[in-house]
């Protein structure tokens, strides 16, 4: 889960023109994260 989060920072870090909403996680079973990124 720490990974989820640190992958989030990094995605909303780099990627000033869109937003970043994290759709799956690893605490809920998921074998990855996952995460939606649209354009502002």
């Amino acid at each position: 889960p720490s990974v989820c989060g640190h992958e989030l920072e990094m995605f909303g870090a780099v990627l000033h023109d869109c937003t970043v909403e994290r759709t799956h996680w690893i605490v809920n079973g998921e074998h990855r994260c996952g995460y939606l990124i649209t354009k502002k």
